[in-house]
């Protein structure tokens, strides 16, 4: 209820009534709350249930500017005071330094000034002299690794491009063919030996003689007796 900023009464006092084209009629039953981020057409029955409500809200209202403008007075006042005391040491310290004291105390603190700015100086030098140093030492480190790393990345890719031209030349090797065959391909339709036979010879697309033929070359595979190469 802290968000309410406002109560609205009547059948053109909102957007969204308007809008709607909300008839006169309804101006007894109906009000809208107007909060900070959004509005809230209601309609009641009752109508000692809606003064019940205009009237809770409306106190949370005043009470509620009330407060804020407390606190603007509030405000005011504090920022009079301020202005008061800063005016206050502005016109001692004005004071001091018209009397004879003030040149004695104004020396001391132009030297303890100057010494420390010198003391400052000198730190700074030294610091941006090891900074530097660091620098460079650890640009230097940077340097030799990322020099290492380009050597490695190109003799990397020149062992993968013979690497591509000895397979795209002479083909898988027999070992690997015999270990990556199974692991990439393996039995994915799950076909036994015997069903295999039966359904190619359903198919008729090979004689006997053509099949007893896969079937050695496939158990020659198997043993490791025969390569297979790709020549291009």
């Amino acid at each position: 209820m802290c968000d309410v900023h406002d109560i609205a009464l009547g059948h053109n006092t909102t957007e969204i009534r308007i809008r709607n084209e909300i008839p006169q009629e309804f101006d007894m039953f109906c009000f809208s709350i107007i909060t900070t981020r959004r509005l809230v057409d209601i309609k009641v029955t009752d109508l000692k249930i809606k003064s019940k409500w205009i009237n809770y809200l409306r106190a949370i209202i005043i009470n509620r500017r009330e407060l804020e403008a407390q606190r603007a007075e509030e405000k005011k006042r504090t920022q009079r005071r301020m202005r008061k005391r800063d005016q206050k040491y502005c016109q001692k310290g004005r004071s001091f330094l018209k009397s004879p004291k003030s040149s004695q105390s104004s020396q001391c603190i132009k030297k303890f000034i100057s010494l420390s700015q010198e003391d400052y100086l000198i730190k700074s030098y030294i610091r941006q002299k090891i900074n530097t140093k660091l620098f460079y030492s650890n640009q230097s480190e940077v340097n030799n690794e990322s020099n290492i790393q380009q050597e490695m990345i190109v003799h990397g890719k020149k062992n993968k491009s013979k690497l591509l031209m000895i397979l795209w030349k002479f083909g898988l090797p027999d070992f690997a063919r015999r270990t990556l065959w199974p692991i990439i391909i393996g039995n994915n339709l799950k076909s036994e030996k015997n069903s295999m036979h039966t359904m190619l010879m359903s198919l008729n697309l090979f004689k006997k003689d053509e099949l007893q033929s896969i079937y050695s070359h496939q158990r020659e595979y198997q043993k490791g007796k025969t390569t297979i190469s790709f020549h291009y």
